[in-house]
């Protein structure tokens, strides 16, 4: 099975930030190890969660409330449609019998 050179490279770079950030014993902290894996804590962390922790540094500060206050609509608008004033000379010429 061939491997793209890109793919492997971006593998290697995560392994080494990693390596550098924690050591090579730590483990990221800012998203916690499921309930079930807390028991059984590994060595070092495993890809998927390097990959994980690489996803929260991303994106945390772009999916706080703040930035998403935008997307907020306001109070409900009117159900009804406004009723518009007649107008004399669109009635004068609407008007046939």
């Amino acid at each position: 099975m061939r491997v793209p050179a890109l793919a492997v490279g971006a593998y290697g770079l995560l392994h080494l930030a990693a390596l550098d950030t924690y050591g090579d014993t730590g483990q990221p902290e800012a998203v916690p190890l499921p309930q079930l894996r807390r028991r059984y804590p590994t060595a070092r962390a495993p890809t998927g969660r390097r990959i994980n922790q690489l996803r929260y540094e991303l994106w945390a500060s772009a999916l706080r409330s703040e930035s998403l206050a935008g997307f907020t609509s306001p109070g409900a608008p009117d159900q009804k449609p406004e009723k518009l004033p007649p107008h004399l000379a669109s009635a004068t010429f609407h008007a046939t019998n």
